[in-house]
């Protein structure tokens, strides 16, 4: 359903509603496809979060190339940018699809953990407790499409790189943040206490990077699956970061 927002934005901020338009389609888990892997319930779910994640991974990565200004930067500053945030927005978009939330996380329309599920499928329980927090703190918030996308751009801009043009980095940081100030103050909100809250999220988000970048690695060392190229390479860009 299209936000209630959407249509009077489309007159008053273009960027907010392209923002809007490029959000990537929806990935689905397909589990019917994984029964014909046996009964190991764990192994099944191992094999669908890898295959999930790669495909949501790619996602990014397109919807990455299509926010304005961002092919703009150095190619070096859009790599260092992606490897640096990819795992933060897969997060942010589990968490997003898992609100308002009712006890469950939402991986896929067709891929949802309760929290007994997380257990019995042997996901860090650390892990599971923080993305479950987040989700709620989303539903808190009642986030919007609005505030999801653009929240979504500054999470892609937010780390910490020695950026080769920072200048740049920080003008199109500077953008989202006008747009951000600009929505807030047109739906009546107290815009900068709404802002404010809204950033608190961030901390969150960079704890779930921090225990997703574990289970990964540790799934990745372990050989119980075999991770497709992109996704390895990029779980190694995030372990190698954090050195």
């Amino acid at each position: 359903m299209e936000s209630h927002f959407s249509h009077w934005f489309s007159q008053e901020n273009r960027l907010l509603q392209y923002l809007l338009k490029i959000e990537p389609q929806k990935v689905y888990a397909m589990p019917k496809m994984l029964s014909a892997l046996g009964t190991d319930d764990e192994f099944k779910t191992l094999s669908m979060l890898s295959d999930l994640s790669d495909r949501e991974l790619v996602a990014t990565i397109g919807w990455a190339k299509q926010v304005p200004g961002f092919t703009g930067l150095t190619l070096k500053d859009q790599m260092n940018l992606l490897q640096g945030s990819w795992l933060d927005i897969l997060c942010f978009n589990v968490a997003f699809r898992s609100s308002p939330y009712k006890g469950v996380l939402v991986f896929a329309d067709d891929f949802v953990m309760s929290d007994g599920d997380s257990s019995n499928l042997c996901i860090p329980l650390e892990l599971n407790a923080t993305l479950r927090k987040l989700a709620r703190k989303i539903s808190e918030l009642a986030l919007t499409k609005e505030e999801y996308v653009l929240m979504k751009v500054m999470v892609l801009l937010n780390p910490d790189l020695n950026a080769e043009n920072p200048k740049s980095v920080h003008q199109l940081r500077d953008q989202i943040c006008d747009v951000m100030l600009d929505y807030e103050r047109m739906r009546g909100a107290i815009c900068h206490r709404r802002i404010c809250n809204l950033l608190m999220v961030l901390p969150l988000i960079t704890h779930c990077r921090l225990l997703a970048r574990d289970y990964w690695n540790g799934v990745k060392q372990s050989n119980r699956i075999v991770l497709n190229k992109l996704l390895s390479e990029m779980i190694d860009c995030v372990m190698d970061s954090s050195l």
